[in-house]
């Protein structure tokens, strides 16, 4: 089911046109109080929620943060004829919000946005139930943690192909650097799972944004990349034994001077293997973006570079260390 919330009746007489041909259940609602009651009543059965931004007694933002109570697993998307990007922002961080979509839409690009957010809702209802299966299964059997994790590292794969091979290189990374540390071994299987999961909040996100450079990011497709940290973490906790792991993976996009996300902590704030995950994350970018074209100590240069503001200084001789081991020839 499809619910779309806005106080003009034209607008909602042109989605109505708009959907009717299509094959879904939509309905409508002339304000968040109204939509808030439909959701009370039918809220399991919503998947997508579609909401315009400036509407009387209640925003657009204010309704989908209440939405979120009555139907906690719909997709979330604004719609707005105004700019302002803190509302967007807002509306993502707060409300939930997916996307961003400007009045007056082109009806194909709605049609595409709808269809997606489904498609979306849908994979993540799998994996969820999916999770819980294995969860189940987890709490009775114990000796199925394996199978657990392995069936979490595998949706990584599902939206993002070269996902996998960056998370196990990152790992071998991040294990090598908490080796050269003297972490005890408990410590660095916690690190090498995380590595593995760090960024499975990824698949949480619309392709275009998940497979974009953040550097080319509009500040509305950014504010839903800083979102992922805490997706992963909300995946993860919810699995008997991963809760120090999910932890790690909030923060694995933290920086030592503050500036990092999403809860900008800095220096000995930052837990120890978000923090060596971070780093050894970048160098695996950034040789994967230099390919065979610059050699390694070109790239070990470039990271090093950022001690003291993105990553810990104590870190960056263990990485170089590492590096230069994990990489002889290059």
């Amino acid at each position: 089911m499809i619910l779309f919330v806005d106080d003009e009746e034209q607008v909602l007489l042109s989605l109505k046109r708009l959907f009717r041909s299509e094959p879904y259940e939509v309905v409508f609602a002339t304000s968040g109080s109204s939509a808030l009651e439909l959701l009370a009543a039918r809220g399991e059965e919503v998947e997508v929620i579609v909401t315009d931004q400036r509407m009387p007694n209640m925003t657009g933002t204010e309704f989908l943060i209440r939405s979120q109570e009555f139907a906690p697993t719909a997709v979330r998307m604004v719609m707005t004829g105004y700019s302002d990007i803190q509302v967007t922002i807002d509306a993502i961080n707060k409300g939930g919000a997916t996307r961003y979509i400007s009045k007056p839409w082109d009806n194909q690009e709605m049609l595409g946005y709808v269809q997606e957010a489904l498609s979306r809702f849908r994979h993540d209802l799998k994996l969820r139930t999916d999770l819980q299966k294995v969860h189940e299964q987890q709490r009775h059997h114990q000796q199925h943690f394996s199978a657990l994790f392995g069936a979490l590292a595998g949706f990584i794969d599902l939206s993002l192909p070269e996902a996998r091979r960056h998370a196990a290189i990152t790992a071998k990374l991040s294990v090598g650097i908490g080796v050269s540390l003297g972490l005890s071994p408990t410590d660095l299987e916690k690190i090498r799972m995380a590595a593995l999961l760090h960024d499975i909040g990824l698949n949480t996100l619309s392709s275009d944004v998940a497979e974009m450079d953040p550097l080319c990011m509009t500040d509305s497709q950014f504010a839903l990349y800083r979102s992922h940290p805490v997706m992963g973490q909300s995946m993860i906790e919810t699995v008997e034994h991963l809760h120090d792991i999910a932890l790690i993976v909030r923060h694995h996009h933290e920086y030592f001077d503050g500036s990092g996300f999403p809860d900008g902590l800095a220096a000995e704030a930052i837990p120890q293997g978000s923090a060596i995950i971070c780093l050894a994350d970048t160098l695996e970018s950034e040789m994967e973006i230099s390919g065979d074209k610059v050699p390694l100590q070109k790239v070990l240069e470039k990271v090093s570079a950022r001690s003291g503001t993105e990553f810990d200084p104590q870190l960056i001789p263990h990485m170089v260390r590492v590096a230069e081991d994990m990489y002889r020839g290059r």
